[in-house]
């Protein structure tokens, strides 16, 4: 009978011992994923309202000088919102946009990613069919903060990245598509110019001074077919004066040089160039 108590005891040491082990598992386990739920909300409080920007989209209107030629190559994915109320227990919710529509956001989960410090999304990409997966993460560069998507095979491959920039824009005058309009005049316009007769200064906000009575100015993001003539495309742009008056011109860059010309109505979507207005150079 000793014997017999014996077996069992040992019997009962080794389950036991199954049982410790698969019991520290799970609070580990559990641990792990209060800490992963720890990070993840520290770094999205952090991040509540940002608004990034496609970081491709802005080299190439650095390159083209033209939002309609980088409408042509770049109208993907441009702005990502972290909304304000957006977080939940285990997730937070994003916005999307492209340059004409939203309805692109997605659910980032409190769950590690393939890569350390990413976590997992539900992001689809609608413009690449081999992506199955996407993480994200957050890298800080300098005085950056850079948003980066993953973008996986179904075999779990990483294919290619996308890094988007956190807008430091100040305001949200015009809704989601002010900070776009924001990092577009920064690149483009925003500084001094001048022609013989005026000097000219566009903000990074939208505003004018010293073109005739304007005190704003809005440039045109998309539009449905750009204005061409032989080999040139033409942007469009509307100035506003203190009373809500409006005057709309196309122009180019060419160089260190805003070109305006009048615009005449559109004609099968497209505007038509008339007669050049201004030359403005820009002071370095």
């Amino acid at each position: 009978m000793i014997v017999y108590h014996a077996k069992i005891n040992d019997y009962t040491k080794h389950y036991m011992k199954h049982i410790l082990f698969f019991i520290s598992l799970i609070f580990c386990s559990i641990i792990i994923n209060a800490q992963n739920k720890t990070v993840a909300m520290a770094q999205f409080k952090a991040m509540s309202n940002a608004v990034f920007i496609s970081q491709p989209y802005i080299q190439t209107l650095q390159k083209t000088k033209s939002s309609a030629m980088t409408q042509a190559t770049e109208n993907k994915l441009i702005q990502i919102f972290f909304l304000a109320d957006g977080i939940k227990n285990n997730s937070i919710e994003l916005d999307g946009w492209t340059l004409n529509e939203g309805g692109y956001g997605f659910t980032i989960y409190f769950k590690p990613g393939f890569k350390n410090g990413t976590w997992k999304t539900n992001a689809k990409d609608n413009y690449n069919t081999a992506v199955s997966y996407i993480d994200i993460r957050f890298n800080f560069e300098k005085k950056d903060t850079v948003l980066v998507l993953y973008h996986y095979s179904k075999a779990k491959k990483l294919l290619s990245r996308t890094n988007f920039l956190k807008s430091n824009a100040a305001f949200s005058t015009g809704g989601y598509s002010g900070y776009l309009h924001y990092q577009v005049n920064k690149t483009l316009l925003a500084g001094k110019w001048t022609d013989n007769d005026m000097s000219v200064e566009f903000t990074c906000e939208g505003k004018v001074n010293g073109f005739n009575d304007a005190v704003k100015y809005e440039m045109e993001l998309f539009t449905l077919k750009p204005t061409m003539q032989g080999n040139k495309i033409y942007d469009a742009v509307t100035f506003t004066n203190a009373t809500g008056n409006t005057k709309n011109y196309l122009w180019l860059m060419e160089e260190n040089k805003l070109i305006l010309y009048e615009r005449l109505d559109k004609d099968n979507y497209m505007y038509k160039p008339g007669k050049l207005l201004y030359t403005l150079e820009k002071n370095e």
